[in-house]
């Protein structure tokens, strides 16, 4: 008991309050900051009670034993990292075993000073989720952004619905080229159904009117540009023009 009171002076305040309590008192002190700027941090207790709301860097004074306790961090772009805090014994509690015995212990319990937090400090990467004051220390999980409706088992097991193309109907079967014919002035001939009567000799030209294939064409004058070879006809009381290769010489 000698050796006691020579080395341990603090034994009488440890008797009356305790070690924990004596040396750490009631609460711990949290720092959260990250490399990302002025990100929000909420935290809650064990309860699920919300205990701080802060922005980056701060410091929080919380009571470890409502922990452990859940940091939610949410940057200005969206991302989000929930983290958790543990609470552990401290190593006062030993220091009551040596000098303050079971009034300290009992003090201790009761103020809740056994408790620390774990770690003290946690400095969040936005991106990785990585505690950089802690990097081997346990990561946090990325949120799902919000308004994202989450996945169920049953929704998961239904296939991606296969993508369905417009029901075309089928292409008309491309025309035969004609076949060449020898045409002369003030021959009658027919032309092939959808042929164009032209206002100007050029495949572009203003159209008059599209035959059917049963008018009468009266060949006037031939004429051929780089377009290809054109006849002025008359048809009815209409006169215009109509590609070459577009008549076909009446039997």
């Amino acid at each position: 008991m000698h050796l006691l009171r020579m080395t341990s002076p603090l034994a009488p305040a440890a008797l009356l309050c305790g070690c924990a309590t004596l040396f750490n008192g009631t609460t711990n002190t949290l720092k959260v900051e990250s490399p990302t700027p002025a990100v929000a941090v909420s935290i809650s207790n064990a309860n699920k009670a919300t205990v701080a709301n802060v922005t980056t860097p701060s410091e929080v004074k919380l009571h470890p034993a409502e922990g452990p306790f859940m940091l939610i961090f949410k940057d200005a772009a969206g991302h989000q990292q929930d983290y958790e805090v543990q609470r552990g014994l401290s190593g006062w509690l030993f220091g009551n075993v040596l000098l303050g015995g079971l009034i300290g212990l009992g003090i201790d319990l009761g103020t809740g000073s056994l408790h620390t937090l774990k770690p003290h400090e946690v400095n969040m990467d936005m991106l990785t989720g990585v505690n950089l004051a802690d990097p081997e220390g346990p990561r946090a999980s990325a949120a799902t952004p919000a308004g994202t409706p989450p996945v169920t088992a049953a929704a998961a097991a239904v296939p991606a619905p296969v993508a369905q193309t417009e029901a075309r109907a089928p292409e008309a079967p491309a025309p035969v080229p004609p076949k060449s014919v020898v045409l002369m002035a003030g021959q009658l001939v027919k032309a092939y159904p959808g042929t164009a009567f032209l206002a100007q000799a050029k495949p572009d030209g203003r159209v008059l009117a599209t035959l059917d294939g049963s008018e009468t064409v009266t060949l006037n004058t031939a004429m051929s540009n780089p377009s290809g070879q054109w006849w002025f006809v008359k048809i009815g009381n209409q006169a215009g023009w109509v590609a070459a290769n577009r008549l076909i010489a009446s039997p």
